[in-house]
């Protein structure tokens, strides 16, 4: 017993000496896992907060693609201007003079086609007016002195014809034909000082209409097939986004991609017209200046101007727009030779970094919106965040995705009836931005979130519907289960009487097999006889 009774008392010994240590231990974890929390609660803060202005924050979560760290040198190029664009996302990769005024030639076809297409019906037929061959807005143009497919006045031609014309051909007759053709569809046109209506004037409204809603800046047209005028200009960045909505137009890029193509004969003209490409080396594969995976090229050339150039190539599901300006070389070998070696530095050196919409949009991220600014303003929702997928930038292969920095617009708050700011910015972060420069463009790509509004008055609308189809869903029920009991009721009642007829028609059949068994045993019993009487009376 003793023994039993010392053993006790070293095992209670000895959990007293531990139990100080595991306490200690246990403080330490949970230490350690606060301070984890805390700084996790505050980088969440500080990704979320919008109360201060603009946030700044990098996020390093998701797919990251690290490349080598070998040094690659931007190429040298002749051309003055340059700018390659993401056609996808519009992050620009590498740029020189993006924002110079240059005058643009022939490039300002695309702007011609893609907005023509707009309105025309590329099936249906044009009759070529005077205004069409012998422009007088804003000035005397003489067609014979440049490109050109001789079109001529009223001659019945499909507008198939002026879109290939111009787009292949970079013929300045058609151009002039398809805008006025485009302006006549969209009932466009300006009256001019001599009393004159001008339908080319009101395309090239069009024209500087649409390049402002596309954020073209520094750009100015005054003719659709771009013979030089010094009021005429634009930039290697405006281009680049000209480009960019001509990709984004229903069938442009299908006949921005040929290389051939037939002109019907005419009621002015009994040969067919046969247009080839020949000048744009980089979507010839027999040309010196192939370049694998050209989806479309314009060239332009004024003295003016010297050489300007637009591609598009595709490669590894990245599309490129590339724009060159100014290029004072012989011919139109060189600016091509400028553009395939940007081209060739994009593809070599760049990496896609992709963001998932849990990081763009997080769950849960809100922000209030108010009635109004000032004194009296009231809380009377909250703002929620989405994307519509994923998204992609393109990095230096000499930097990863912990070298971009994320910031947004998003305030912190939001006020009803006013505009809602809701743009990321994707750029190198402070500590590579300069380094970046040497090979990239440090201010990557815009990526403008969708705003969802959710006032507390359609909240409590949507509660009160949800609260009124859940009632209707369980008074659904509930006259479902009424009317089944109703009907087992009522089945009851009928098996009832049923059975009730059933029992009477046993009984009164019982009963009838019971009178029909008496009658056969009296039938058969021995009936007695009664004693004759007597016939003598008394006397």
């Amino acid at each position: 017993m003793k023994k039993i009774i010392s053993l006790l008392m070293g095992v209670v010994l000895a959990c007293q000496v531990a139990l100080p240590v595991f306490a200690q231990t246990g403080t330490t974890s949970q230490t350690t896992a606060d301070t984890t929390t805390q700084e996790g609660q505050t980088t969440d803060s500080t990704e979320q907060s919008g109360e201060t202005g603009t946030t700044d924050t990098t996020q390093s979560e998701g797919t990251s693609t690290t490349g080598s760290t070998e040094v690659t040198a931007l190429p040298t190029i002749t051309s003055d201007s340059y700018i390659v664009m993401n056609a996808d996302t519009g992050q620009v990769l590498i740029s020189k003079n993006p924002d110079k005024k240059q005058y643009p030639s022939s490039i300002t076809k695309i702007l011609t086609t893609a907005l023509a297409l707009e309105y025309v019906d590329p099936e249906g037929e044009y009759t070529v007016t005077t205004e069409d061959v012998f422009p007088t807005y804003p000035e005397s143009y003489r067609f014979s002195d440049s490109t050109y497919v001789a079109i001529t006045q009223d001659e019945n031609v499909k507008v198939l014809d002026l879109i290939y014309g111009t787009i292949l051909q970079s013929a300045d007759d058609t151009a002039n034909a398809l805008a006025d053709c485009a302006a006549k569809a969209a009932n466009r046109s300006v009256a001019l000082s001599d009393g004159s209506t001008s339908y080319t004037a009101g395309f090239v409204e069009m024209m500087n209409e649409k390049a402002k809603s596309l954020g073209c800046v520094n750009s100015n047209f005054m003719n659709p097939h771009g013979l030089y005028n010094e009021n005429q200009y634009t930039t290697a960045y405006d281009m680049a986004l000209i480009t960019r909505y001509a990709l984004q137009t229903t069938n442009f890029l299908q006949y921005f991609s040929q290389t051939e193509y037939t002109m019907a004969s005419t009621n002015k003209q009994s040969l067919p017209r046969n247009w080839k490409r020949s000048r744009e080396g980089m979507m010839l594969s027999g040309s010196d200046n192939y370049y694998e995976g050209t989806l479309g090229v314009e060239l332009g050339y004024e003295t003016q101007s010297n050489h300007t150039a637009v591609s598009v190539v595709e490669r590894d599901g990245i599309r490129l727009i590339c724009v060159a300006l100014n290029c004072t070389g012989s011919n139109s070998y060189v600016i091509q030779n400028d553009m395939t070696n940007l081209l060739d530095y994009c593809y070599n050196n760049f990496v896609p970094v992709t963001y998932t919409a849990a990081e763009l949009a997080p769950e849960g991220f809100k922000t209030p919106v108010y009635d109004q600014r000032g004194e009296g303003s009231q809380m009377i929702g909250t703002a929620t965040f989405s994307t519509d997928g994923d998204f992609t930038v393109l990095v230096h292969k000499n930097f990863s995705k912990e070298d971009i920095s994320v910031s947004a617009d998003i305030p912190g708050r939001y006020y009803q009836n006013e505009d809602m700011p809701s743009t990321l910015t994707f750029s190198m972060n402070s500590a590579s931005a300069q380094n970046a420069s040497q090979y990239m463009v440090p201010t990557m790509a815009a990526l403008k979130l969708q705003v969802n509004v959710v006032t507390f008055s359609e909240i409590e609308a949507q509660k009160k519907a949800e609260r009124q189809e859940l009632f209707n869903k369980i008074f659904n029920v509930v006259k479902i289960i009424f009317f089944i009991f109703l009907g087992l009721v009522i089945l009851l009642l009928i098996i009832r009487i049923r059975n009730k007829r059933k029992y009477k028609k046993r009984i009164a059949r019982k009963k009838a097999a019971q009178a029909r068994r008496r009658q056969l045993q009296q039938g058969s019993s021995p009936q007695r006889r009664e004693p004759p009487r007597s016939n003598n009376r008394k006397r």
